[in-house]
């Protein structure tokens, strides 16, 4: 019990943006080189299941999480259903210029009043309103695909992480603000992956990876 406690007063919490982005990244070079023919087999539920089970093993064994956890199609929110309620012209009328949502308002629909939400994995306190660390969502781009085929799921995707990390508060009973510290959307395809960032309603970084560069990291290790 001493050894149990001593180790876990020095496991450090996930809360810097910094370990976040690390922690994704040490998930892709696991998933690069156990589990790529998911991305063959084209099946984007399965390829994000997997990711949630890299992602807890990885967290569960590295950091003090505490009654944290990582959730994969979780749509709760407290003993409600996950939802975007708000109405959109609140979005519309923000005099805060950077907020990206406002250019996928179109998508969500102009009356936003109980959009049912499922994201693909988050790491959040369950039953917990201000303990929502980071939130990802993820798409499988199939070679076949054409791009206007899957423009409206990536703006659908880019609305909901907007909003989910959107810092502001309306002091009415009808909202719902989760405001997670960051979003993730992964864009999975045969030669690698896609990441963008959000941080407060909009876009702040973009990386790419290839599937050879993370399985080169993976065997450096």
């Amino acid at each position: 019990m001493i050894i149990i406690f001593y180790m876990q007063s020095i496991m450090k919490q996930l809360t810097d943006i910094s370990d976040i982005k690390q922690l994704l990244e040490d998930c892709l070079k696991e998933f690069a080189n156990k589990d790529f023919d998911l991305i063959g087999l084209g099946r984007e539920r399965a390829i994000s299941c997997k990711l949630a089970m890299i992602m807890h093993d990885i967290v569960v064994h590295s950091y003090d999480i505490g009654k944290m956890s990582v959730d994969a199609e979780y749509d709760r929110y407290l003993n409600q259903d996950k939802e975007i309620k708000v109405r959109a012209e609140q979005c519309l009328k923000c005099t805060n210029e950077k907020l990206c949502c406002k250019r996928y308002i179109d998508t969500l629909g102009q009356n936003i009043t109980r959009l049912r939400i499922r994201p693909d994995i988050i790491f959040h306190g369950r039953k917990e309103e201000n303990n929502n660390c980071f939130v990802i969502e993820v798409k499988l781009l199939r070679t076949e695909q054409l791009r206007k085929r899957v423009y409206r799921a990536y703006k659908y995707d880019y609305a909901k992480l907007a909003f989910m990390t959107c810092g502001r508060h309306l002091n009415t009973k009808n909202n719902m603000w989760f405001r997670y510290k960051l979003g993730i959307h992964l864009t999975f395809h045969q030669s690698g992956v896609l990441v963008l960032y959000f941080k407060n309603a909009k876009i702040v970084e973009t990386k790419k990876y290839t599937w050879d560069k993370l399985k080169e990291y993976d065997n450096e290790m």
